[in-house]
């Protein structure tokens, strides 16, 4: 519901601001007294379209605030963090085409805007018709209509449909799989053969690395080692080590001349049996050198593979064998595809049967509500001075194909205004005031079930007067019992049973035109009231009807 309505800076309108009540709010004024303007800023709010030159004299900023009351159950609080019932929106157009839209003070996208109230406010004039003609937003009409166990029955299908295609979706990436599977499975199974085939241990490279520069390096091994047995001893001359070995027993016969010389001679013996010992290992070792081409062609071909496989799955083996494990799951998942492909086949015929059974209860009750809700909308339809109507609920009947989470059927409003014409689909034959009485009629059947909290309507009462106007305007009445209703209208009848009344008028102030509003009460609403029954000529006589007027429904 709006509390509060703030619209500045708007073609002739310098400002306006109305505190608005439940029950019906109605706007009344003289022709070209800017009653539209109210339903121009509402019209804002809801994300309709600003061009510039809407923007007035009055600065170079437009500006449109509301203040709305909130169920709890909304769900709009929360979103939003308000804890008081209360949500402030706003929506100012600058004179560069600028747009900036704000909930409680926070900066949000149009959109955003439109979204929050779109389910809070239905602003129907007779250029609004979008909604009326919508089969989907025909459908949403009828499952209100049809109360709490519709609208659990259409969640549940709905929530049911998305399940089911994602399990489709989910099917038809596996399949699709299928055409390049077997190809896929035969180059996995070619790089886990390939790495098994190498048998490669971790730390293998490196070994090989070792043992390829010892390969690599056995001549001059070889070479060296002999050099060195020639320099400590050689065959037919005497080496170093033959000479340590003479002087030693040469120093035996001085080492007794001095404690010294003892230590020194204990020395060179040692130095003596070390390089002994030293020749003795290094002929062995030289004895069993073999110099190994064949070994060494084995490593550098062990080296490739290694550096190949290393190159093509991992920088290092244990990074190659990781990588084969990866490609053995992969592998596994390619073998059970057709297992989940089944068993996803079977989900879905499941959650299918679970759809079908959710949407045929739904048509059920739809069908048992659609006469009635039909009734009531011929009765009111006559009510407002259409004599012959005819209004019909038609069902076509999906495929299994178009399945919907709305229904097993497309559902259509049918309506003809004119006697001995079939009825045709609302967007092709109602003319505007017939739309316009067509959405009161509507929101008058499903009045307890619709969940919009406030209705606007935009001179509803166009080419409607006497017993009509009086019937149009009760049933506004009825429908303000549960909805907030702002009327811009010309009827005095509807005027006459408004809870809250405001009147604009336009003067011409400093050559230039000003546009006030007034809520009225009392002598001046008596008077407003006058004025639509009698234009200027306003007699006691017409006082008194207006007045009349109003105390029979107060």
């Amino acid at each position: 519901m709006i509390e509060t309505l703030s619209i500045r800076n708007l073609a002739i309108l310098e400002e306006l601001t109305c505190q608005l009540r439940p029950g019906l709010n109605v706007f009344t004024g003289e022709t070209g007294a800017g009653k539209s303007l109210v339903v121009d800023g509402i019209s804002l709010l809801l994300g309709g379209r600003a061009q510039t030159d809407l923007i007035g004299r009055y600065g170079t900023l437009l500006e449109v605030d509301a203040v709305l009351q909130v169920p709890q159950e909304n769900g709009i609080r929360q979103e939003f963090g308000q804890i008081e019932p209360t949500l402030h929106v706003s929506r100012e157009v600058s004179a560069e085409g600028k747009n900036r839209a704000r909930i409680n003070g926070k900066t949000v996208p149009l959109s955003v805007l439109k979204e929050t109230l779109t389910p809070l406010l239905h602003l129907h004039g007779q250029q609004e018709h979008e909604d009326l003609t919508s089969n989907t937003y025909q459908m949403s009409l009828l499952d209100r209509f049809s109360g709490r166990e519709a609208l659990a029955l259409r969640f549940e299908a709905e929530r049911l449909l998305a399940t089911s295609k994602t399990l489709a979706a989910q099917r038809n990436r596996l399949e699709k799989r299928l055409s390049e599977r077997e190809r896929q499975m035969d180059f996995f199974r070619f790089e886990i053969q390939e790495i098994d085939r190498a048998t490669l241990r971790p730390g293998e490279d490196q070994d090989l690395a070792t043992e390829h520069e010892y390969l690599a390096n056995q001549q001059h091994i070889r070479d060296l080692l002999l050099f060195l047995a020639g320099i400590l001893r050689s065959e037919g001359n005497l080496g170093s080590l033959d000479r340590l070995e003479k002087a030693s027993r040469d120093f035996a016969t001085i080492a007794s001349l001095h404690p010294n010389l003892q230590n020194l001679h204990q020395r060179l013996d040692g130095l003596n049996y070390e390089l002994g010992d030293f020749l003795w290992d290094l002929k062995g070792f030289l004895d069993n050198l073999e110099l190994d081409e064949s070994r060494k062609e084995e490593v550098e071909e062990r080296l490739d593979l290694v550096t190949r496989l290393k190159r093509k799955y991992g920088d290092t083996i244990p990074q190659v064998l990781a990588y084969r494990e990866k490609v053995e799951a992969s592998l596994a998942d390619l073998e059970a595809v057709d297992r989940q492909i089944e068993m996803l086949r079977e989900q879905q015929s499941s959650v299918r049967e679970q759809l079908r059974d959710s949407l045929g209860q739904l048509r059920e009750l739809r069908l048992g509500k659609a006469a009635s809700l039909e009734q009531l909308i011929l009765r009111g339809l006559t009510d407002l001075g259409i004599t012959h109507p005819l209004f019909r609920i038609d069902y076509q009947a999906l495929s299994e194909d178009e399945l919907l989470p709305s229904g097993l059927d497309r559902i259509e409003f049918l309506f003809s205004a004119n006697p001995g014409e079939k009825e045709r689909p609302i967007a092709r034959v109602a003319s505007g005031g017939e739309l316009s009485r067509l959405m009161l009629v509507i929101k008058a059947a499903i009045a307890s079930h619709d969940h919009q909290s406030t209705l606007i309507f935009d001179e509803i009462d166009a080419g409607i007067g006497g017993r009509v106007g009086e019937r149009l305007a009760r049933m506004l009445k009825e429908v303000s019992r549960i909805h907030q209703v702002l009327c811009i209208t010309h009827l005095p009848q509807i005027a006459a049973m408004a809870d809250t009344h405001f009147v604009l008028q336009k003067s011409n102030e400093l050559n230039r035109s000003v546009v006030r509003l007034e809520e009225v009460s009392g002598m001046k609403r008596i008077e407003e009231i006058a004025r639509m029954l009698a234009g200027s000529q306003i007699s006691r006589v017409v006082l008194a009807h207006a007045a009349e007027m109003i105390g029979g429904h107060e």
